[in-house]
């Protein structure tokens, strides 16, 4: 699975220790993935 850096991986540990399904889990990274930096305008620090 493709995580793109480091605090990403460590939210997902975070998530997977609440027994969150993996589904959420994966929607809810995805979310930081694509809309944050979008957000902030830091597009360039993730792709």
């Amino acid at each position: 699975e493709d995580y793109r850096d480091i605090e990403t991986l460590n939210f997902y540990r975070e998530m997977t220790k609440k027994s969150l399904p993996k589904e959420k889990i994966m929607e809810t990274i995805h979310y930081r993935l694509i809309y944050i930096p979008l957000l902030h305008k830091d597009v360039d620090m993730y792709f």
